[in-house]
């Protein structure tokens, strides 16, 4: 199917404006230079070849995925210096030895004991070593080992002295950014924290290359000093930003380069609403649909809400409660719905369609799969 414009894309679909998204990326290289710490973009959001090119402005290198399909994608598409951040397990190691038999530094992370002796005692191929960072809970809680246990340090060491391994540094992801509404509060006690960890394993005279943190929030509104005193930073959702973005802080409405595409299918006078052909499996329930807007925010619609949603269809009704204007919505006009979380909801699409204006100029085939 040749498509060419907007207006021709068959919905609900994901579509991605190119020069924002592209705008994106080059802010986000630009504060981290200006702040002097490497960017290592997280490809989560979008899961695609064309989107890590665009983070990375067109350098092949230092990314970070939750996925090894993700690293898959990226190795085939030349990408070296991969960070693998998500909780290892004993499962996925021969995967892992396979992708880091392919690219010269593949980086993994650990948090316990255990998964430091399955290390050890994995065979590598000729020449290649584990290339580890330690998972660090700096107060989100949901893994890595908390920043304040005294273990952190021997497991340090017992990954420096394993035969086949390399100890890289400390790794945190500030996801309390998104719940905590003092951002730069968070910076700050994650940034001072790993920095105190570094300190006591440096004191067991062992080294620590790097000190990475970060998540879109705290690289939008946390604190730059803060940020400025570690060597990295991996933010991922800024490519696309989306509707909690919005409402934390980090971005504006016209930096959301995410959003899904829908018709109207339906009009229900009896309802005062206009069903549209994107339910819940198109859009997710991110936000419980507790937005003043329902489920989402109908772009140049500010009182329309998508009020509920059944597996493929939405009802739009107004925020105020009067009566919609039903002439203004006609059988099979287009609206834009910009997603509550975008990470979610570009996950449900087989691709995005890439536009300038109204001419669609690419497609993007994110990977799937764990």
């Amino acid at each position: 199917m040749n498509l060419k414009v907007i207006s021709d894309l068959p919905t609900p679909c994901f579509i991605v404006d190119r020069k924002v998204a592209e705008a994106n990326c080059t802010r986000m290289r630009e504060f981290c230079e200006n702040l002097g710490v490497k960017l290592r973009p997280h490809v989560k959001t979008h899961k695609t070849l064309e989107g890590a090119l665009l983070q990375t402005n067109g350098r092949p290198f230092c990314v970070v995925v939750s996925t090894l399909p993700e690293a898959e994608m990226l190795i085939d598409g030349g990408f070296q210096d991969i960070c693998y951040a998500y909780p290892l397990s004993p499962d996925k190691l021969e995967r892992c030895a396979s992708l880091l038999s392919r690219i010269n530094t593949f980086h993994i992370t650990v948090s316990n004991s255990f998964i430091v002796e399955k290390l050890a005692n994995f065979s590598l191929p000729a020449g290649k070593k584990w290339s580890v960072y330690i998972k660090v809970d700096c107060g989100y809680h949901r893994s890595g080992i908390p920043w304040d246990d005294p273990a952190m340090v021997d497991l340090a060491e017992s990954v420096h002295r394993s035969r086949n391994a390399i100890f890289r540094g400390l790794y945190a992801h500030c996801g309390n950014s998104y719940t905590d509404p003092n951002v730069v509060g968070v910076t700050e006690s994650t940034s001072s924290r790993l920095l105190r960890v570094a300190k006591a394993i440096r004191g067991r005279g062992l080294p620590v290359e790097t000190v990475s943190m970060g998540s879109t929030p705290s690289t939008g509104v946390g604190d730059a000093h803060a940020m400025s005193a570690v060597d990295e930073l991996h933010p991922g959702n800024y490519i696309f930003y989306d509707v909690q973005q919005l409402r934390i802080g980090s971005c504006r409405i016209e930096d959301i380069a995410g959003k899904v595409l829908t018709r109207v299918v339906a009009h229900s006078r009896v309802g005062n609403h206009v069903a549209v052909d994107c339910g819940w499996t198109g859009l997710t329930r991110d936000g419980h649909g507790l937005l003043p807007t329902g489920y989402a925010v109908v772009l140049g619609y500010p009182n329309l809400k998508l009020a509920y949603m059944t597996q493929e269809i939405g009802l739009i009704t107004t925020v105020d409660g009067t009566d919609l204007d039903f002439s203004e919505f006609p059988i099979g006009c287009l609206l834009k719905l910009l997603p509550y979380h975008s990470c979610a909801t570009a996950s449900v699409y087989p691709l995005y369609y890439v536009h300038e204006g109204a001419e669609v100029v690419e497609q993007w085939i994110p990977c799937k799969g764990w």
